[in-house]
Formats: C-alpha cells, structure tokens, sequence
C-alpha cells in the first residue's frame, strides 16, 4: 500500500487464501471490515474499526487508534493480535493459534469464547462469560458477571485479581512471584507454583498442590478434590469455612499459623490431616478424619473441640 485508503462502508477483502494482505498506513481510514480470504493480514485504521465476520488462513494483526469493535467470529491459523482497546459486540469466538490483546477487552454484556491460546495486557470487563481452551498469560484484572474457565496453563504476570461466579483452572497457574486474587469461587485442577498470596472469597476446590511463598485465604467451604498438599514459605493458611473430603490434606507453613475457623470433615471425613512445621494451629470448630490427624506446632482450641 502506498497511499491512505477511506471507505465509509463496508470493506470486505477477498485476497484468497494464499496471499497475505497489508494495509498498514497509519491514515486509513476503513468502517467496517469483512476479510473472506487472505494469509497474513494487517490492518491499520486511524479512527474506530468495526472488524465483522472473517477468516484468514494465517495471521491477523489489527491497530486501530480508535478502537476495534468485533461484530463476528474471527477465524485464523496463525495467530490474531489486537494492538488497540477491543469492545465486543454480541457474543464472539476468536479461534487462532495465540489471540492477543495488548489493551483493554470490553465485553458489552457479552461472551468471550478463545479457542487457542490467549494473552490479556490489558482489563476485560463487562464479559458475562470466559473461556479459553488453550494456555493464557494474564497481564490485567479479569471481571465477568459469570463464569471464567481457563483449560490450559495459567501464567500470571503481575500481581492479578479475578471476579466471576466462579473461576475454574483446569490446568496449572503458574504465579511467576506474583499474587492471584480470586473474588467468588474457585476451582484449582492443576498445581499452582510462584505465587506470592493467594485469597479466594467464595468457595474453593482443590484437587492439586497450592504453593505460595505468602498466605493462603479460603473465606467459604473447601472441598478437597484429591489429596493435596498446602505449602506457604513460613506464612499463613486460613480456612474460615469449612473443609470436606474424603482426601488427605497436608499443611506445611514452616513458622506460618494455620487456622481452622469451620467444621473440618463434617459431611465427608477427611482420610487424614497433617500441619507440618512450627507455626501454631488454632482449632475452632470440630474435626473428623477416617485416618491419622497430626499437629507438629502448637494448638490453640477456640471452645471445646472434638478431634
């Protein structure tokens, strides 16, 4: 391209599959894009781009200084990259190798649907759901009215909070020394490694091994999905609510306390229980094991207890 292209309609491009499509001057000026056919495209708009249905056989890469607005589907082989802030319109799906958003998502009330990987730089908002099926690098805060549902490996870059009814890993959270957030509840399928603190308001599942060099807080009920093995680097593991399952879960704070603020095995029996370390237990509401149940601090009883 060697001159400024201005369309106030709509541009569908057609270049057939083989042959990549460049328009990357900084003064083009499109309204609405439709790409049926193409290789690696570039799009560069100078104000707003409203990006409609497309597919591309390999890469997408769109900046627009205004802002891209994505009213379709968007399908690539290769990776999609969004230089520009991205609002949603309706509920989309942006399947791609790697879809990259390098500033802010706003979802308008709308569903997000990433199938490939995922990398956020900047903050989603206003989605009701998300999901992505493949690895995702979380640089922002992540907000949705609903569900989060992460199916690969999680890596944090920067200390990150994530609101939603629940948040689910189904793989691995790699923390990266940072701290994870999580406003309602949580599911953890993988191990998490390298993050600093870790706190949950809602309820928590854990059916892998948590290590933090921070605390842990798990404000509702805890279910214990296998057994698991709780590490902080001399900090603290609070449960303000309650524990089950049939599992067995070890607790190693090192100096770290741990306190236990509801029933422990109440409607499923743990199979054991064992807090490492010196840091002191504090016991505030009964505990049942089928198996073994080991202290190596001190314990503190907050009422009478039956272990």
């Amino acid at each position: 391209q060697t001159g400024a292209l201005i369309a106030g309609g709509t541009t569908t491009i057609a270049a057939g599959s083989a042959n990549n499509i460049t328009l990357g001057t900084s003064t083009n000026d499109f309204a609405t894009v439709i790409i049926t056919s193409g290789n690696n495209v570039t799009l560069v708009d100078t104000n707003a781009l409203l990006l409609d249905a497309s597919t591309v056989s390999g890469t997408l890469s769109v900046t627009a200084a205004g802002g891209i607005t994505v009213s379709g589907n968007v399908t690539a082989t290769g990776t999609q990259t969004y230089s520009s802030a991205v609002t949603l319109s309706g509920d989309r799906t942006l399947a791609g190798s790697t879809v990259t958003f390098s500033s802010t998502l706003a979802g308008g009330s709308n569903a997000l649907t990433v199938t490939g990987n995922a990398s956020f730089g900047g903050a989603v908002t206003g989605v009701t759901t998300l999901s992505v099926s493949g690895t995702s690098t979380i640089s922002a805060d992540i907000t949705s009215s609903s569900t989060q549902a992460y199916t690969g490996a999680v890596t944090l870059s920067g200390g990150r909070t994530l609101t939603a009814s629940t948040v689910t890993f189904s793989s691995t959270v790699a923390g990266g020394t940072n701290s994870l957030t999580v406003t309602g509840n949580a599911s953890f399928g993988g191990a998490v490694t390298g993050v600093s603190t870790l706190s949950v308001s809602g309820t928590s599942t854990i059916s892998a091994n948590i290590t933090t060099t921070g605390t842990q807080a798990y404000t509702g009920a805890v279910t214990l999905g296998a057994s698991t093995t709780l590490t902080t680097t001399n900090s603290a593991v609070t449960f303000s609510s309650t524990i089950d399952g049939a599992q067995a879960l070890t607790i190693a704070a090192g100096t770290g306390a741990v306190s236990f603020g509801g029933i422990v095995g109440g409607t499923t029996s743990l199979s054991s229980l064992a807090v490492s370390g010196s840091g002191t237990s504090t016991i505030s509401a009964n505990i049942t094991t089928t198996g073994t149940q080991a202290y190596t601090g001190a314990v503190t009883l907050a009422g009478g207890r039956t272990m």
